[in-house]
């Protein structure tokens, strides 16, 4: 039995003795501001709530990113948090080491003690699963982050109307097909093709409607070759198309084929300028072949 003494007897659970514990265990140099109630240990209460620590906002958290600038340092950020979070899991991991060995080095009775150790882990698995939690939707943030920078990145390289390669950047996409083409069989196929009367359709039926043509040429071409092989938009209605790995006869019977289902579609015709990649022949010589041929077939095309 115990008498009423009982009941305000300390069992030496006290502040003192976790921050030395905590500075002893040689994780963290400062002193602990964190420790248990002493009502834990004196009242038989369960341990208090360790609240997690509040991290200070970062000057460039709330920095805008529409310039250069602030997107470099936005991208620091995240670095100096991410430091900061670990200083406080070592800070945390440290109390809970203190708080651990201050239980076991305290008087209170065996009882007593597993029943504060059990509080303690209790609360350490509550944390961890709300850092968890934190942890993954910050993930899940970023992953998004990163696809929605990687859409514009690969937007910014994409003609607004048609979704074929700007001329810059396709110029780039044809060489990589070219220099592709030579390390396997040598074999590349460049076309250009040139939509018959864009203007006199735009004088007549509008803008709007010469730009559905654009759109359909587009998309027909998309059908009749491989998901692969780049699509350009040169200049204006002009567009060029590059396959590897095809001959010549190949290449023709699928123009034809997407000749024949844009004019079946629309009613629209197109003019070709079909090269094959001769031996030692640079991506500019054949780009400037394959174009005069385009403007030849154009010339020959009856009005």
């Amino acid at each position: 039995m115990t008498n009423g003494r009982d009941r305000g007897v300390s069992y030496g659970f006290d502040e003192t003795a976790v921050e030395r514990a905590v500075v002893g265990h040689g994780l963290v140099d400062d002193q602990v501001d964190a420790a248990p109630d002493r009502a834990a240990a004196d009242g038989g209460e369960a341990a208090p709530q360790v609240a997690p620590e509040a991290s200070e906002p970062d000057a460039t958290d709330a920095m805008p990113t529409s310039t250069a600038g602030g997107r470099l340092h936005a991208s620091r950020g995240p670095n100096r948090n991410a430091a900061r979070r670990g200083a406080t899991a070592l800070r945390r991991e440290a109390v809970a080491v203190g708080l651990e060995e201050a239980v076991a080095a305290s008087r209170a009775p065996a009882r007593e003690k597993l029943r504060l150790l059990r509080g303690l882990a209790a609360k350490d698995r509550v944390r961890a699963a709300a850092s968890h939690e934190r942890a993954s939707a910050a993930k899940s943030d970023a992953a998004a982050e990163r696809s929605r920078l990687e859409a514009v990145l690969h937007g910014a390289h994409l003609d607004e109307l048609t979704g074929a390669f700007r001329s810059e950047i396709g110029r780039h996409a044809l060489a990589l097909e070219i220099d592709r083409a030579r390390r396997g069989d040598g074999r590349f196929v460049l076309a250009f093709a040139d939509v018959d009367g864009l203007k006199a359709i735009n004088l007549r039926a509008g803008n709007a409607t010469g730009d559905r043509v654009l759109r359909t040429l587009v998309a027909t071409i998309r059908s009749g070759l491989r998901p692969f092989d780049p699509i350009v938009r040169w200049d204006g209605d002009v567009f060029a198309c590059g396959l590897a790995g095809v001959d010549a006869g190949e290449a023709h019977r699928r123009f034809d084929e997407i000749r024949g289902t844009l004019y079946a579609d629309i009613g629209v015709g197109i003019s070709l300028g079909v090269a094959v990649l001769a031996d030692e022949e640079t991506p500019e010589a054949i780009l400037e072949r394959a174009h005069a041929l385009m403007l030849e077939a154009k010339r020959a095309r009856p009005d």
